[in-house]
């Protein structure tokens, strides 16, 4: 073999390697930027997740009258204008007292539905309504506006701010 023909044949082969190199990068490139779009599609689904999880919760508490489950699951953080202070052990003693004087005077929660509001959603805030049915007030049932915030660790729980007594509409 003639010294051009082998350079020529090592010209050949090294822009082989070069297509095969950048098909290569090509196609890990793609392969990248699926997994980041399906890194985004998790993170979102599993932010639905974790505060469904918790609404759920929330109306197992009224549903069973386990208040203190319900104040477990609120941030304890002030919320100003609308919840300067903390959330001391008397605050706590309060919302339950209230809740067990609904409790007595309309009946225990017989129906609790929730769904998320929508407008406000964030990543670290997502708004949700309920609607609770007691069970000697069924023609009148409340409607609750709560706001669930995620925490530095990555957990949800419910802002002090939230409507924990109800409306009716």
């Amino acid at each position: 073999m003639s010294q051009t023909q082998a350079s020529a044949q090592k010209a050949g082969g090294g822009s082989s390697v070069s297509r095969t190199t950048f098909l290569l990068l090509a196609v890990l490139l793609l392969i990248g930027a699926a997994g980041a779009g399906s890194y985004w599609v998790l993170g979102n689904a599993r932010l639905s997740t974790d505060t469904t999880n918790l609404a759920k919760r929330v109306c197992t508490a009224y549903q069973h009258a386990d208040y203190d489950q319900l104040i477990a699951a609120i941030d304890p953080a002030p919320v100003p204008p609308k919840v300067p202070g903390d959330f001391t052990s008397a605050a706590q003693v309060s919302l339950k007292a209230t809740l067990r004087s609904l409790d007595s005077r309309d009946g225990t929660v017989s129906k609790c539905q929730y769904a998320p509001s929508g407008s406000g959603a964030s990543q670290t805030r997502v708004p949700y309504t309920f609607t609770l049915t007691r069970a000697k007030a069924t023609s009148h049932p409340l409607t609750l506006q709560m706001t669930f915030v995620r925490e530095k660790n990555g957990t949800w729980e419910i802002a002090r701010d939230s409507d924990f007594f109800g409306t009716t509409p």
